[in-house]
């Protein structure tokens, strides 16, 4: 399944609640609950943080268990300082899970997730294994 990420012109809420019907309909629920948080908060952070608001989810399901590539088509580098929080986020609290939290989480759900970041934005690999 592909899923185009494009939050220009729709509020945040709208947005969000959009992307999560879809991946409900993919992903069994309430089983894959915490992979459904993790790709929810990837997928809100390139609304909130993407310079375009703009990116691709594409996620499919093997006897192994259900891969996903999140990419975002932002600009900039967490690692060159260029990524700067939208001024409506700065000193203000964000409660989205974070980055730390989706690492620590992966760890508990048989999640191997893997993160890259490009000038052209960000990269989420992921594979989450069936239990046994």
């Amino acid at each position: 399944m592909e899923i185009n990420i494009d939050g220009r012109g729709e509020s945040r809420s709208v947005f969000l609640k959009d992307i999560k019907k879809r991946l409900m309909c993919f992903l069994n629920f309430p089983e894959n609950k915490e992979l459904l948080l993790i790709l929810i908060e990837i997928i809100k952070n390139i609304y909130d943080h993407s310079e375009g608001q703009q990116g691709i989810l594409i996620i499919n399901e093997d006897p192994e268990g259900i891969n996903f590539i999140v990419k975002d088509f932002g600009q900039g580098s967490l690692f060159d300082n260029s990524i700067k929080p939208k001024k409506k986020f700065r000193n203000k609290v964000n409660f989205g899970i974070g980055l730390k939290s989706i690492k620590e989480i992966s760890k508990h759900i048989n999640l191997d997730l893997e993160f890259e970041d490009t000038k052209d934005g960000f990269i989420f690999k992921g594979k989450k294994y069936k239990r046994l």
